[in-house]
């Protein structure tokens, strides 16, 4: 049958195993986010077939992740108004004069009874979470800050329903 350390082994492997399998979720997670944002961004529709689309669009206009990304909007104009001892690596000369902008996208991601785009969130993500090419970022393209900001404004309001489509206009019979 099963010796003593038989039993100790297994028992060691299964929370390793259950780790391992957890790591494996959260990357396909992430790898299926990473599809569907690229597809998101390039104004794919959001089908009621697509399960993909229609689970991120969900993720992302989620009210919660509107809160989360309007305070993180929030803390970025908060900490260009404190000294310089940030601890995140903002390009203060370049987003500075567009604070003004910065508290404007924030407002707008927290007004929950005004409904987003997904295109929109993925910009918005993109903008606040990707410290290489963001603008708001040491490193980022910093003549783009205006620009970004805008586009997020601009890509949050043209607003279908998620998993709906625009009805066409009924044809009348002649």
């Amino acid at each position: 049958m099963w010796s003593v350390r038989s039993l100790v082994l297994l028992a060691a492997a299964c929370p390793l195993l259950a780790g391992w399998w957890a790591l494996l979720a959260v990357r396909d997670r992430n790898a299926r986010r990473r599809q569907a944002d690229t597809l998101l961004r390039a104004s794919v529709r959001v089908h009621p077939q697509s399960s993909l689309l229609v689970w991120r669009a969900a993720e992302l206009t989620a009210p919660r992740n509107r809160r989360v990304l309007a305070r993180s909007l929030r803390r970025i104009v908060g900490d260009l108004q404190r000294p310089v001892l940030s601890p995140v690596p903002l390009d203060r000369p370049a987003v500075t004069p567009h604070a003004a902008l910065l508290s404007e996208l924030a407002t707008r991601l927290g007004d929950l009874r005004r409904p987003v785009t997904p295109k929109g969130m993925v910009l918005v993500e993109d903008l606040i979470t990707d410290g290489l090419a963001s603008p708001l970022y040491i490193g980022g393209r910093t003549c783009d800050v205006r620009p970004a900001v805008e586009a997020c404004l601009e890509a949050l309001e043209s607003v279908p329903p998620v998993g709906q489509t625009p009805r066409a206009p009924e044809r009348r019979a002649a």
